[in-house]
């Protein structure tokens, strides 16, 4: 097995010519990954997966071929050399509606566990229920019309909280903790990564009742409720209704030219 670049994006484009074939030597596959590059700033990015599938599709493509899309329709364009991860990961709403073991979901804030917090406080909190429990019903009924209509078939549902004070290192009482925010979208940043590597998908909402969520959950002064998150497999574009199968696909994201200054802030 030959396992070059694996896992990275590259805004060159590579020649895999003749891959097709099992005669194909080792030495041969390696020689061909030299890039080619073009003239275009900017391309639809080749992921090289694994060049001992030569005949497959990587996870994300065998997942897009099941709703019926090409990795031809994916609108996500890298500028610069990024870990695939980032551009595989995205939030559909149709879902399979099966169930996901404890186990595998636990691995999901596991990832969250280990983001960088200020002070290593550790704001997050996570608040789940697993389809065919107990809890399933009360934590659907949280979300708004239109949410609950797609997340319904989903397997997990999360409720993001975090706290609003800490405890800095020294001292004995609470002070506010002016960053819970920023620390937490980390966390559910590393949640949501790992779920896509782990073949699963999320897909964060703010349509949920707060004041409802909080007594219904019992959650106490202190903290924050941010959003709702839906996790799942991806299932069928034809199960959602027709304004939203449109939208079924890898949104694309803006320039870095807008988001980002060196020096003072000119965006």
């Amino acid at each position: 097995m030959v396992e070059v670049l694996k896992g990275f994006a590259y805004p060159e484009r590579f020649d895999f010519g003749g891959h097709g074939s099992a005669s194909v030597s080792e030495g041969e596959k390696a020689a061909s990954l030299v890039p080619k590059p073009v003239g275009a700033k900017r391309l639809r990015l080749t992921v090289l997966q694994d060049l001992s599938g030569l005949g497959g599709r990587s996870s994300f493509e065998s997942r897009f071929f099941h709703q019926g899309l090409s990795m031809s329709n994916n609108p996500r364009v890298a500028d610069y050399p990024i870990h695939t991860q980032f551009t595989e990961r995205w939030s559909p709403r149709a879902f399979t509606g099966e169930s996901i073991p404890q186990e595998t979901l636990l691995s999901f804030f596991e990832a969250a566990r280990w983001a960088p917090s200020a002070y290593n406080s550790q704001p997050w909190r996570f608040l789940y229920a697993r389809r065919d429990t107990p809890d399933w019903e009360r934590f659907l009924g949280l979300l708004n019309e239109f949410n609950r209509n797609w997340a319904q078939h989903a397997s997990a549902l999360v409720i993001i909280a975090s706290k609003t004070d800490f405890i800095a290192p020294g001292a004995t009482e609470e002070t506010p903790a002016l960053w819970h925010t920023f620390d937490t979208g980390s966390a559910w940043g590393h949640l949501a990564l790992q779920a896509s590597l782990s073949g699963w998908h999320t897909h964060g909402m703010a349509g949920f009742d707060q004041e409802l969520t909080r007594k219904e959950l019992k959650i106490p002064q202190g903290y924050a409720l941010h959003a709702a998150v839906a996790v799942g497999k991806l299932g069928d574009k034809s199960s959602l209704p027709e304004y939203l199968q449109g939208r079924e696909m890898p949104s694309p994201r803006k320039p870095l030219s807008e988001l980002v200054s060196e020096g003072d802030f000119s965006l």
